[in-house]
This record gives structure tokens, C-alpha cells and sequence, in this order.
């Protein structure tokens, strides 16, 4: 039961293991945010593939405003690191697609590390 954070060239990578609570959650992810290695702009890698947490729509929803009011602080992309066998990735896209649209950001999810790294350190085309 632990969140654990790196600062890496481009974005912030939170690695879940176990189960959090939501304001355990929210409390470890705005520590790295308070990391004198943080700097405004980065962009965030949550990787739950060693988590149990079995989070519900509102969960990831109240995750997903967490981020949205650090929006200043933080880059434009967002991913979420998943287990393949996870069972129920079109949940996860259907509580985040508003959420991007909201903040102006883009929630993607990802199996595999360097897809999600690759695609978080890419530059946004304009649009």
C-alpha cells in the first residue's frame, strides 16, 4: 500500500502498489508536486499496474479534478499505466474523455511503459 513518485526528464511517474484510499492518494500525488525536483510543466504517468484498488467512476473522477485544479502546475498529458488483463479499460476511458475535454488536457491509457513514456515525452501537435 504505497505511492511512490520519480521526477523524469518530461513528466512525473506515480507508482501505485497495493490499495489507497482516495485522500491518501491525492495527498501522496501533491508531494511530488512539492518536490524541490518539480518543475511547472510536467506531465503525469500514473502507473496502477501493481495496484489492487479496485477504483469506481467516481474515484477516477475525483482523481481526475484533483489533477485538473493543479492544471497550472502540471503538462497536458496525462497517462495511465494498466494491467493487460485488466478487464474493464473502456471504463477508465469513458470517466476520462470528459475530463479531457474539461481541462484541456489528454488522458490516455497504456499496457506497456515505453508506449506511455514515448507518447508522454512526444510534443503535443497543434491542433
Amino acid at each position: 500500500m504505497s505511492i511512490a513518485y520519480t521526477i523524469e526528464v518530461g513528466f512525473v511517474w506515480y507508482k501505485l502498489s497495493g490499495h489507497q484510499e482516495i485522500e491518501e492518494t491525492k495527498q501522496a500525488f501533491e508531494a511530488a508536486l512539492r518536490d524541490p525536483g518539480f518543475r511547472e510543466g510536467l506531465n503525469v504517468l500514473i502507473d496502477a499496474r501493481d495496484s489492487s484498488g479496485k477504483r469506481t467512476s467516481s474515484d477516477l473522477s475525483s482523481l481526475a479534478n484533483f489533477f485538473g485544479s493543479h492544471r497550472r502546475l502540471l503538462g497536458k498529458k496525462f497517462a495511465l499505466l494498466i494491467q493487460e488483463q485488466n478487464p474493464t479499460p473502456g471504463k477508465y476511458s469513458r470517466t476520462l474523455v470528459p475530463q479531457s475535454d474539461r481541462y484541456k488536457v489528454r488522458f490516455f491509457i497504456f499496457y506497456a511503459p515505453e508506449d506511455a513514456i514515448k507518447w508522454l515525452t512526444t510534443e503535443i501537435e497543434p491542433s
